[in-house]
């Protein structure tokens, strides 16, 4: 009786602390990323684009949702919503865009669609950050490559306290990012177009963009889930 009494008091003091030391983190058992909580506002964005293949981590076990996202990181989000397949795409139409690197083909696959055009004397800057700006006018022009009609009427960014600093070549894609439902401001009244998009952000975009637009891919190929 002493040795059952023994046994069921060790246990219960060694619960608790095995309750604390085997949850330091929150990982979900349908994503491998220990740094995306449930409790995330951005944990539905990118466990969709992770069963969807549209957006890996940045290793086997981390998303790095805080992290900025480059050029390179949001072409090839946008090719693989596309899915078109990357195969004639492994040439490189900028000079610092070099073969074979993970972004090439998505880079290139982007240039010939009219989605990018670069940021001039022949280069494409993969490792910039990405203004909120800078994907308002790719994601506008995404869709348009893939016949869907966007609105461009700029009155929407009348609402926006600081549409004044949207730049002018921009103002047409920000407006119709805005207008297709995709994209949104900062707070109801503040876009920070020159602001910077992290990874959490993008997934959202991504899953918005598939969700909202499913037919926005090659006419060929369709997904299962249509």
């Amino acid at each position: 009786m002493k040795k059952i009494v023994s046994i069921i008091f060790t246990l219960a003091l060694l619960v608790p602390l095995l309750v604390l030391m085997g949850n330091p983190v929150e990982v979900s058992a349908a994503i491998p990323f220990y740094d995306v909580k449930k409790s995330a506002w951005y944990y539905d964005e990118v466990e969709y684009c992770y069963n969807n293949y549209l957006m890996r981590g940045v290793s086997d076990t981390s998303f790095a949702p805080e992290a900025k996202l480059t050029r390179a990181m949001f072409v090839r989000v946008l090719a693989e919503l596309s899915d078109e397949p990357f195969g004639k795409y492994y040439h490189t139409c900028f000079t610092d865009v070099p073969l074979y690197e993970w972004y090439t083909a998505a880079t290139t696959w982007a240039y010939e669609n009219k989605i990018v055009s670069g940021t001039g004397n022949g280069k494409f800057s993969p490792h910039k950050a990405i203004t909120r700006e800078e994907a308002c006018v790719m994601i506008s022009k995404y869709l348009q490559a893939y016949g869907v009609k966007i609105n461009k009427n700029t009155n929407v960014l009348n609402n926006y306290r600081d549409s004044d600093k949207i730049s002018s070549w921009a103002r047409e894609g920000v407006a119709a990012a805005i207008n297709s439902g995709i994209v949104s401001g900062v707070s109801y009244n503040t876009m920070n177009p020159k602001g910077i998009i992290n990874r959490a952000s993008c997934a959202r975009l991504a899953m918005l963009t598939d969700v909202l637009y499913p037919d926005a891919k090659r006419e060929e190929y369709k997904p299962w889930y249509n």
